[in-house]
Order: structure tokens, then C-alpha cells, then sequence
């Protein structure tokens, strides 16, 4: 019976892996699998500012385009995080780089989440999660870190619209032609990438 049992409970844990997998997310940010440099970038559907459907690929098939994922704009870290790259953002863009912002926010709160934060970046709304889940960044809130976010009055449904739970691993990625050639993402959303470092790795693959 034990035996039949623990047969029992693998396939439930590895139906249960494989739903995940189909799902394109992962319910612990510790086993996320961000795409590697040298990945050509996916193909997902994300929103302008104004609610206008654009392709990732479409974005980021020419130039240099620096790829901010972000929890939100509720998020303190994340816009401690824009505040920093702010500080070498002409830098960033002397070398020819774009900078593109993309969170799981509603369209229509961007451009007032902009103006609060002082940000010229170009920001997109990935409210459906395609565009976290293509760059293998998604997972799931639990439920309980949920009820625990509300009460920061933190609405992820509210913020996104959505019921999904699903957030991003904050993640920089740094884009050339269509092609990633660097890649940060950490499952700890306190510790982010220093406006620095991001600037020498941007010099580093504008020479690529």
C-alpha cells in the first residue's frame, strides 16, 4: 500500500510539474528559467500606453534595446531599481540603447506611473503575462503572500486586471538585432542590477 501510495504521489507532483510547464510559469521564482544569452528573442503580445497590441519581436528586431522586466509600479524596489538606471540613462542612450520597461500594470496606469516616477523609458503593459512567461520569467503569487500583499493594500488583480496571480522575476535583458546577449533575473526582487554594471555589460554587448 506505501508503495502504491508514493507511486501515487510522484505523478501527482510530476502532472502537476508538467501542468506548470504547459502553463509557462512556475510556482517558486527559485525555478524559473530565463532565457540565456544567445536566445532569439520570443514572440509575445504585450500593450502600449495606449492599449495598441504589439509583438515583442516586432520591438526588439533592430538595434540595441535594454529590457526591464518589473513587478509593477507598487513595487518600491522596482522603481529604486528605475531611479538608479536613471542615473546612467544618457549614458545608456549615447551608446544607442532603448529602454523598454515591462510589467503585469494595466495599460491605461503607465503613463500616469511614468510621470510619477519622472521615467522617459518606454513602458509596456504585459497584463496577460505572454511576454513573462515567453522570456521564461513567470510565476505564481500563492495565495497566502496574496492575502499577505493586501495588506500593504497591493491588489495584483487590481493592478493588472487580471486574476492570474502571475508576476515576473525582475530581470534585465540586454538586446541586439533581435538576439539576447546578456541576462539578469534574480528570484530575490531586493536585489537588483546597479545602474553600473548595466552600463559596463551595455558597452560590452554594443561591441559584440
Amino acid at each position: 500500500m506505501k508503495s502504491f501510495l508514493k507511486f501515487i504521489s510522484m505523478n501527482v507532483l510530476l502532472s502537476f510539474a508538467t501542468m506548470q510547464v504547459i502553463a509557462g510559469y512556475n510556482e517558486d521564482p527559485g525555478k524559473v528559467s530565463p532565457l540565456l544569452p544567445g536566445s532569439e528573442v520570443p514572440s509575445a503580445e504585450i500593450l502600449s500606453t495606449t492599449g495598441e497590441s504589439l509583438n515583442t519581436q516586432d520591438i526588439l528586431q533592430e538595434g540595441l534595446s535594454l529590457v526591464i522586466f518589473y513587478r509593477g509600479g507598487w513595487c518600491p524596489y522596482c522603481n529604486r531599481h528605475f531611479q538608479e538606471i536613471a542615473e546612467v540613462e544618457s549614458s545608456l542612450k549615447a551608446l544607442g540603447y532603448r529602454i523598454i520597461g515591462i510589467s503585469p500594470d494595466r495599460f491605461d496606469s503607465l503613463p500616469d506611473y511614468a510621470t510619477d516616477q519622472s521615467l522617459s523609458y518606454d513602458l509596456y503593459s504585459d497584463s496577460s503575462a505572454n511576454a513573462m512567461k515567453a522570456f521564461g520569467l513567470a510565476f505564481r503569487v500563492s495565495d497566502s503572500v496574496n492575502e499577505r500583499l493586501k495588506g500593504y493594500d497591493i491588489d495584483l488583480a487590481k493592478s493588472s486586471g487580471e486574476d492570474h496571480q502571475l508576476l515576473p522575476v525582475p530581470a534585465v535583458f540586454l538586446v541586439k538585432d533581435g538576439k539576447i546577449l546578456y541576462t539578469y533575473a534574480n528570484p530575490d526582487h531586493r536585489t537588483r542590477l546597479s545602474g553600473k554594471v548595466i552600463l559596463a555589460a551595455a558597452e560590452f554587448v554594443k561591441n559584440q
